[in-house]
């Protein structure tokens, strides 16, 4: 299992799941949270081998949780995988960042590259500029 590790109150995140081997006939998984977590944490569109989740929430008290998500295998019974999810009111998923400020050059020459982020609450994120970065030039 893959995807979005860390996610802030009302923010959305994407998983995806593989079964191998690869030769398996039915390669598609069943979603579910830990019993203990599914107040916290909902699965919003579940497909074959993937899935988009939503914080709903933390428990009292609580800045952060951390959120158990399975996936299992539609055809062998007993295979899962787990992915645990940190949740808080002061995390927020690296695909959601926004940075203000500072000049950027609108030729589309300055596509790829890396930008590292040292977020205020302690994370560290790397974002990948070739994947998908829009500019917004906010007036």
């Amino acid at each position: 299992m893959q995807g979005d590790t860390f996610a802030g109150i009302g923010e959305y995140g994407f998983l995806s799941a593989k079964v191998y081997p690869v030769s398996v006939g039915d390669s598609s998984v069943t979603w579910s949270v830990a019993d203990e977590d599914a107040t916290y944490l909902a699965i919003v569109n579940r497909q074959p081998t993937s899935c988009k989740f939503v914080v709903l929430g933390l428990p009292e008290g609580e800045t952060e949780h951390v959120v158990t998500v399975y996936a299992t295998s539609n055809q062998t019974r007993g295979v899962h995988g787990k992915i645990e999810i940190t949740v808080g009111k002061d995390i927020h998923n690296p695909n959601d960042i926004y940075v203000y400020g500072g000049q950027y050059n609108n030729d589309d020459s300055t596509s790829g590259g890396n930008l590292n982020l040292n977020l205020t609450n302690g994370q560290q994120v790397n974002v990948d500029l070739s994947k998908a970065v829009g500019w917004y030039e906010g007036k």
